[in-house]
């Protein structure tokens, strides 16, 4: 299976009708600098967890149950 490039999975997340909310650790060193910006102006929904990393492990797993629970709530809120 081919690798998307950062710009095709951009353009494919503009052209997306369903809501999106990217979650992402505020100390990931994998999303490089305009990225969170990027999935913003697509159209994304980017929610920050302070200090998590990458994989949200150590205490950072429960901080990311709170907000895969908190975008589930909002989402059905909204619907």
């Amino acid at each position: 299976m081919p690798t998307m490039t950062v710009m095709q999975y951009l353009d494919a997340l503009g052209k997306n009708r369903i809501p999106l909310v990217a979650i992402i650790g505020g100390a990931d060193q994998c999303f490089a600098g305009d990225w969170v910006s990027s999935m913003q102006r697509a159209g994304a929904r980017v929610q920050i967890v302070p200090g998590a990393g990458h994989f949200f492990d150590g205490t950072s797993e429960f901080d990311l149950l709170d907000a895969v629970s908190h975008a589930l709530i909002e989402m059905k809120v909204k619907s």
